[in-house]
């Protein structure tokens, strides 16, 4: 399934931001459309799977501080990425100690599959819904299978970001860390910047289900974007450089 979003001045909020921007700048509107494009490059990670949630994973410029701009929250993303795994995986299975578990696996007690790993993956997946959340099943479970599940669960984390990375490569995101970079999703980039319509589509081949949520957030990465443009025109009044 793919994912994209297309960056480009039609927004009107943007348009209105991006206007004040050029018309208080130096820059051209070229490297100004370049720069918030490559912001927004950078904010899709803090609102795609397992980062996000309700709310984006990104750090706000403290109070005085210089900064305008939103920096990714990667540790937090990625921490709120595990408990949500380990969360869902603790619900949906019962650790059972292996010898225990193979005794009731003679009567007949449980589900003889849920004794490899690859039997409890298929069982895991099997109970997920669109949202990629499994049912609350608590099934018996060998415990040396559930480290294996959880440690493959983790090693998959970052899976659905890295289809971003094409495009964040490309406009010069710095700083991703090893654990969406470890993986290699398809995606894609469209940029042209050279005329009087510009615009940068980036495109994310990822197999994540829940499309609706994810379609959302990537409009709230443009939404972040715009917002620090407003931060910066607030800070230029503010210092008297600048008449709105």
């Amino acid at each position: 399934m793919k994912f994209a979003f297309d960056f480009n001045r039609a927004n009107a909020r943007f348009e209105k931001a991006f206007g004040e921007l050029a018309r208080g700048s130096k820059k051209t509107a070229r490297e100004l459309f370049l720069q918030q494009a490559r912001g927004v490059a950078r904010n899709v990670f803090a609102v795609t799977p397992p980062m996000g949630g309700r709310n984006p994973s990104v750090k706000l410029p403290k109070p005085g501080s210089k900064a305008r701009g939103i920096a990714v929250n990667w540790k937090e993303g990625k921490d709120a990425g595990q408990r949500k795994i380990l969360g869902d995986l603790a619900k949906a299975t019962s650790s059972v100690p292996l010898k225990r578990w193979q005794r009731m696996a003679d009567k007949g007690l449980v589900d003889p599959s849920m004794g490899s790993l690859s039997g409890a993956l298929a069982w895991y997946r099997s109970i997920q819904n669109r949202r990629k959340k499994p049912s609350a099943a608590h099934k018996p479970t060998p415990a040396p299978v559930v480290k294996e599940l959880r440690k493959y669960l983790l090693s998959r984390q970052g899976v659905t970001p890295s289809g971003w990375l094409v495009a964040a490569r490309r406009m010069g995101v710095a700083g991703i860390p090893k654990w969406i970079t470890r993986h290699n999703l398809p995606g894609g980039i469209d940029l042209d910047a050279n005329g009087d319509v510009m615009w940068f589509e980036a495109v994310n081949n990822t197999t994540h289900s829940n499309s609706r949520l994810i379609q959302r957030q990537l409009a709230t990465a443009i939404e972040m974007q715009t917002n620090s443009i407003e931060r910066w025109l607030k800070a230029q009044v503010e210092k008297g450089k600048l008449t709105r």
